[in-house]
């Protein structure tokens, strides 16, 4: 019984050693992980170019979380 879980466990390993293999050299992976570090790049920068109007926004939205739950704690 041991035998066969350790063959199958080996068989596993091949194949996700296997899949793992395809994965970093099929050549469309190339084009996909070229296509996300690009996008990342882009949205990295739009958060540079729009820094302090994020920031506002993001206070603007705690501001009136914070305020809700105040209004719904003096409730009670």
């Amino acid at each position: 019984m041991w035998n066969e879980i350790s063959m199958a466990l080996m068989n596993l390993e091949f194949k996700a050693k296997q899949r793992i293999i395809e994965f970093v050299y099929d050549e469309d992976g190339e084009v996909n992980i070229i296509a996300m570090i690009v996008l990342l790049a882009i949205a990295i920068a739009l958060a540079v170019v729009f820094r302090e109007y994020i920031i506002g926004l993001f206070k603007r939205i705690w501001g009136a979380i914070n305020s809700s739950a105040d209004n719904a704690i003096a409730g009670y």
